[in-house]
């Protein structure tokens, strides 16, 4: 298994690495400090695995950002490449540009994922969608593109072509691209099995991210003896726990701000994982690993 952070950061490469929890920094616009996000790497917990061989299983954080329109950390997008299955979990801003800086064709991510309905978790879909069709070497896809989500993912993906029709209507005459390339198809899940494909399994599950806040999912992916967890925005919750019973890796949100800011958002603390709510977890998902056999 192999672990890598392509948003602003410079990873080393090691050979031999397993995650035991990597917490996700949400570090709010202007009140909080940029350089406070490497603390990410600090919470680490690094033991081995191979991570070479023909069945690979590699996870890229593509995006770990806020709203926020920083340059230097774009929009939340978690990719994962296991054996021959190329599958993106959210769709923030600026995902493409990850995806390409990596030397990854867009046509190569076959399914997303949605955690929820949040804009910065889905405001890159469009250009995912869109560019990945065009006929560049970036581009060029050829079939549909598969959407997973809760419950509102068809009505999305719905709009979203309805909005799109003329310009590709205006690409198929003008450019004669192929009409599936311009295809989202788009499947509602609930909490279960979804996804199973050359050995890859992914499994939905329900999180926390406020009564108003539904559905929302994390999810679970297998594959090889290998499994990754992805919290998606939760606060601390006993299900995700659940579900995170004898990973290799758990990817958890947190989010933490000033004082100051706080005294104006009212709903930011209930929504997520705070700091200390995040050592709780790591404490938490330790534990399970150990009763697993996992450490």
């Amino acid at each position: 298994m192999k672990f890598v952070m392509n948003d602003k950061y410079n990873v080393p490469k090691i050979q031999q690495l397993k995650m035991i929890l990597l917490l996700q920094m949400g570090f709010w616009h202007r009140f909080c400090k940029p350089t406070q996000s490497t603390i990410a790497f600090l919470l680490m917990t690094l033991i081995t695995t191979n991570v070479y061989g023909q069945k690979k299983f590699k996870i890229t954080l593509l995006g770990t950002g806020t709203p926020a329109p920083s340059i230097e950390r774009f929009g939340s997008s978690t990719l994962i490449e296991a054996g021959s299955e190329t599958l993106l979990f959210d769709v923030g801003r600026g995902t493409t540009q990850r995806l390409w800086q990596l030397g990854i064709p867009l046509r190569q991510v076959t399914d997303v994922f949605l955690t929820h309905f949040h804009s910065d978790h889905t405001v890159g879909l469009p250009d995912l969608w869109l560019t990945g069709w065009l006929p560049a070497a970036f581009g060029q896809r050829v079939k549909p593109l598969h959407i997973w989500g809760g419950h509102g993912v068809k009505r999305l993906t719905k709009n979203l072509q309805k909005a799109y029709q003329t310009d590709i209507k205006m690409r198929i005459a003008d450019e004669k691209l192929s009409l599936p390339g311009a295809s989202l198809v788009s499947k509602e899940i609930h909490e279960g099995v979804v996804y199973e494909r050359n050995g890859v399994k992914v499994t939905a599950f329900n999180v926390d991210h406020g009564k108003a806040i539904r559905p929302a999912l994390g999810y679970r992916i297998d594959y090889n003896g290998h499994t990754v967890v992805i919290s998606g925005d939760t606060r601390v919750c006993d299900n995700l726990l659940h579900f995170a019973k004898g990973a290799d890796v758990l990817i958890h949100e947190m989010a933490a701000a000033k004082v100051e800011l706080l005294k104006y958002i009212k709903v930011f603390s209930p929504r997520y994982c705070s700091p200390h709510n995040a050592r709780r977890s790591r404490d938490d998902f330790r534990e399970c690993q150990t009763k697993t056999g996992r450490l």
